[in-house]
């Protein structure tokens, strides 16, 4: 379990280091560390525009195509192919309300209805109910007459719409921790230069293992430190957590790893910690210095790397402008065979997307094939296209209802209303009298 959380660390460093190079650019004569590492404190990773405060838009995804053995067994499944989601939206952030009007044309239907936010409610209206017993037959929210809406409450709602407000694409939280990270990236890896007017920061495999020995290091030397950026995000994620018992118990299991020697603190052992599990390949990105100039990103991993799992992951990405006019496109591709189950499965994702400080608009495919290892069988193929586009709307009108006992239901007891179908043939039986948590 020690040995899996530090794996678990050094995945985070790669995600860390991709985040990092989205953020960062030049401005001062300063090493390219620093450019970096003040960049991302002053920046605060911020959107420079009210998109996300007060905007309305449309959002649209279509199955472009659907097809194996497992699509074409298992209804309602095998009927999604060309299916077509469209949401038209508007939203407003500082009054922490969302409402989107949805249209799904699915096997010559329509299904329309409505969504909704509302603090800390995600909220639905009950039309959506037809569409999830099309799935689920034995879904019955056990009422003769069915309200208008039914709701989920969820705190961290709370938390999201303070970062939305504010700007951030990502918590103050993982900043920090970004930051920390950051700070124990060898120099080296980060270089100017001035006849390109680029920062170049990359690294490859014999580089992340030196970066990963010196975070842990790091970690050892600034335990408490880092303790508090881990609680922190923690909580973040989820305010119901006691971020100071999370601190605890992660200072204890950090002490009993390092008193037992398990520690990854030394080149052997950090190489044992990645073998057959994580290679990183290549890491670099190249980031204009002049406002509007073009940047680009690569990364190239291997995962598993066993007998009975594998596979490879690959990003690539370019974009252009500064914080109030960017264009870009990336492509993410995606490998992995397990010799187990005996398959292998191939996926992409890929898009453009432009942004000004007044609209946006982004295209994107999702692919993905799965095949047995001899690739003679599809298991199952699908690709589905978004689009959206958005603009800001400082006069946004979002209308969300007032809910009450009479005209909602609490989705998050679904013990109250879900009834099971029974598998064939097998017997019906009423279990209520056996048990609170046995209900068909």
């Amino acid at each position: 379990m020690k040995k899996f959380r530090f794996f678990l660390l050094a995945i985070s460093m790669i995600l860390c280091a991709v985040i990092i190079a989205f953020t960062a650019s030049a401005e001062t004569p300063l090493s390219a560390k620093q450019l970096f590492l003040d960049k991302l404190q002053s920046y605060g990773l911020n959107a420079e525009n009210d998109l996300a405060k007060t905007s309305s838009g449309t959002t649209s995804y279509r199955i472009k195509a659907l097809d194996g053995i497992l699509a074409s067994s298992i209804e309602p499944v095998k009927s999604l192919a060309g299916a077509e989601l469209k949401l038209d939206y508007k939203l407003n952030s500082p009054q922490k309300k969302f409402e989107a009007n949805y249209n799904l044309a699915w096997d010559k239907n329509n299904y329309q209805g409505s969504m909704f936010m509302d603090n800390d409610k995600l909220i639905f209206t009950t039309e959506f109910v037809s569409l999830i017993k099309q799935f689920d037959p034995g879904f019955d929210l056990g009422k003769e007459e069915i309200p208008p809406y039914f709701y989920i409450s969820d705190q961290n709602l709370n938390k999201s719409w303070e970062n939305t407000v504010k700007g951030q694409y990502i918590p103050p939280e993982l900043k920090d921790l970004l930051i920390f990270v950051l700070e124990a990236v060898p120099d080296k890896y980060f270089t100017v230069s001035l006849a390109d007017q680029k920062i170049i920061f990359q690294i490859d495999r014999n580089g992340f293992e030196e970066t990963m020995l010196a975070v842990m290091q790091k970690v050892k030397g600034e335990r408490e430190r880092f303790a508090e950026l881990i609680a922190n995000l923690a909580v973040a994620f989820d305010p119901s957590q006691d971020g100071g018992e999370i601190k605890k118990e992660f200072l204890e299991s950090l002490e009993e790893s390092i008193n037992s020697g398990d520690y990854p603190d030394s080149p052997g052992k950090i190489r044992k910690l990645l073998d057959g599990k994580f290679a990183l390949n290549e890491l670099k990105y190249e980031a204009s210095l002049l406002p509007s100039g073009k940047s680009s990103l690569i990364l190239n991993a291997d995962f598993g790397g066993s007998r009975e799992f594998g596979g490879e992951v690959s990003l690539k990405t370019e974009f252009t402008g500064g914080k109030e006019n960017l264009e870009g496109a990336y492509v993410l591709d995606l490998t992995a065979r397990d010799n187990n189950q005996k398959i292998r499965i191939d996926g992409q994702i890929s898009g453009e997307f432009r942004q000004t400080s007044s609209d946006a608009r982004s295209g994107g495919l999702i692919k993905a094939d799965v095949k047995d290892l001899n690739g003679n069988v599809t298991l199952l193929q699908f690709e589905i296209q978004s689009d959206s586009e958005s603009r800001v709307d400082r006069n946004v009108v979002v209308k969300v209802p007032v809910l009450n006992e009479s005209n909602s239901i609490n989705f998050e007891k679904p013990d109250e209303f879900y009834h099971p179908l029974p598998f064939p043939g097998e017997q019906v039986r009423d279990v209520r009298s056996v048990g609170d948590n046995f209900i068909l």
